[in-house]
């Protein structure tokens, strides 16, 4: 689910104030469902809101390996969800936009430049990974104005006296990786090619209720352990074939076995880690050489396996220069949250006045998260 109350440098929901213009609106403008909030007299309009609910969807979908054109309409808790969190952002961000304004804070475009210039610098694949999530046409656009936003916030917070928000010095850095070295490391894994032989019962049954047979409990259990050991006795046989020669693995396994997906289309071959295989076939595994074959034949829920390695990756910690970037992200994230907090308590009273805050009434169930919480209340 999205992030709440996180203002990201590392690039997933960073404010983005879309709002303009000041001029105040009153009750017919809000019922009417033009404008769908007023913030210290800042409206927000349905264009601003129907467009951050979209953005969201579109991160959503993103971040869930969702096709772009999923209908998300089917699950209205979820909908909530969105239009909850585009209601909180736009409104925390016009309190910011209106703090901003009060205080004299301002972004210059050297300003701007000099900020990305930092970033960049501390991880040169950050502007492409941004890209990619955005992942539309006014990527470079929107990622400018993300930046200028957070930039804003920062200025604010140091006009105020509050912490500022940096980039840590390298002192700082290592000092956290020596503290947590233990939770950067590439688990152990096991990358292997797979021939699978399936069990027919599955088929056969629905087959069966297809053509209006009904099959009974019994029935069912006979079928199935006729079906499963049928396919214990092909794996078997497979097994022997490609272990007396076993340069015909690929041939062995076209001929006989149901085709997989690896989740790449390139390649037949299957990554696991320690963590997904059971203790004792992973004791077993840890041992072979590439090209070897596990001994015997593996059962799952499906039918049953015959296993070629190709390769066996201990355990492995990743070294401070590798994991340099994550550990900015993590300890600016952190000191983050804390200023967006703060700012948010500071800002509660005004949020809570409804003379401050005006929703309009189809989308009043959005105040209170918007009140508790600010943006992303309702997201896990």
């Amino acid at each position: 689910m999205l992030n709440k109350n996180v203002l990201l440098l590392t690039g997933v929901m960073a404010l983005s104030l879309a709002l303009t213009g000041c001029s105040s609106i009153n009750k017919e403008q809000l019922a009417s469902g033009l404008m769908v909030a007023q913030v210290e007299g800042t409206p927000i309009s349905r264009t601003d809101f129907d467009a951050e609910v979209n953005r969201l969807t579109r991160q959503f979908l993103l971040a869930n390996q969702l096709p772009e054109d999923t209908d998300l309409a089917e699950d209205p808790n979820l909908t909530r969800e969105l239009q909850t969190d585009a209601m909180g952002r736009l409104v925390m961000q016009t309190f910011l936009r209106n703090d901003a304004r009060r205080y004299n804070v301002r972004v210059t475009e050297g300003e701007l430049q000099k900020f990305k210039d930092e970033l960049f610098a501390n991880d040169p694949n950050f502007e492409n990974e941004h890209k990619a999530f955005l992942n539309n046409a006014s990527a470079e656009a929107d990622f400018n104005r993300q930046l200028r936003d957070q930039l804003l916030f920062n200025k604010l917070m140091l006009k105020l006296g509050r912490k500022q928000l940096r980039i840590p010095p390298e002192s700082e850095l290592k000092r956290y990786y020596l503290g947590h070295r233990m939770e950067f490391f590439v688990p152990a894994t096991v990358t292997y090619e797979p021939i699978f032989i399936k069990t027919s019962d599955h088929d056969l049954s629905t087959a069966m209720e297809a053509h209006g047979q009904q099959v009974s409990d019994e029935q069912m259990q006979v079928m199935v352990s006729k079906a499963r050991k049928e396919a214990k006795q092909k794996a078997e046989n497979v097994y022997r074939q490609v272990r007396q020669n076993p340069d015909r693995f690929q041939e062995v396994s076209d001929k006989n076995g149901t085709a997989l997906t690896s989740g790449n289309p390139n390649s037949a071959e299957f990554r696991l880690t320690e963590e997904q295989i059971a203790p004792e076939i992973w004791a077993v595994l840890k041992s072979l050489d590439p090209g070897d074959l596990y001994p015997g034949v593996l059962e799952s829920q499906d039918g049953y396996l015959v296993l070629r390695v190709k390769s066996v990756e201990p355990l492995r910690y990743r070294p401070f220069s590798e994991v340099r970037y994550n550990i900015i992200a993590r300890l600016m994230d952190q000191t983050q949250r804390e200023l967006v907090n703060e700012w948010m308590k500071s800002n509660s009273e005004r949020m809570d006045n409804d003379d401050v805050l005006k929703i309009t009434p189809s989308l009043e169930y959005i105040r209170e998260s918007v009140v508790q919480s600010g943006p992303g209340a309702s997201q896990g």
